[in-house]
């Protein structure tokens, strides 16, 4: 059996805040466990303004989630908490008690972003596949084991959010 965890991720902009929430959101077509990921974003700082992560919309338990530590950040990908650079990433790790199954699909958490500019068309966060820092899955039973399948984008406009294409 091949598992495959895709990541979407799923904006919804308020115009009245300027505020995107773009959840991190995995999919599977089968019952499978994960039990850690790492989130390689992009987007472009002139246009947003990383405001943090948010655990509020998740739908499955973590015992850690979003922005790593400083002493964690083995990558230098985020020079500051939040980072501003308009790169960054982000970590999400099972609970400990027990590793959850997505069925269909589960928000791991989101990224909240202040949206500058009116009508630009904006493409964030761009999921990044290089190593050494790149978005991946890890799964099932197996330590270790990859599961990392499609990796999404998603858009923000000044009145509107929608979700990209998965590439």
């Amino acid at each position: 059996m091949i598992y495959a965890a895709d990541i979407h991720l799923v904006p919804q902009y308020d115009p009245i805040t300027r505020t995107a929430v773009v959840d991190v959101v995995v999919t599977s077509d089968e019952p499978l466990r994960i039990v850690a990921a790492d989130i390689a974003f992009a987007w472009d700082a002139r246009a947003l303004t990383l405001i943090g992560c948010s655990d509020e919309r998740a739908t499955v338990e973590s015992t850690v989630s979003g922005l790593p530590p400083a002493s964690w950040d083995f990558y230098g990908a985020n020079e500051t908490l939040p980072p501003a650079d308009g790169n960054g990433w982000a970590v999400w790790l099972s609970p400990l008690n027990g590793i959850p199954v997505v069925v269909e699909k589960a928000i791991l958490f989101s990224f909240v972003f202040e949206v500058h500019g009116k009508g630009e068309v904006e493409v964030l966060p761009l999921l990044v596949e290089d190593y050494p820092l790149r978005s991946v899955v890890y799964g099932t039973d197996v330590p270790g084991y990859e599961v990392t399948g499609k990796l999404g984008s998603c858009v923000i406009r000044g009145t509107e959010a929608r979700d990209g294409n998965l590439r």
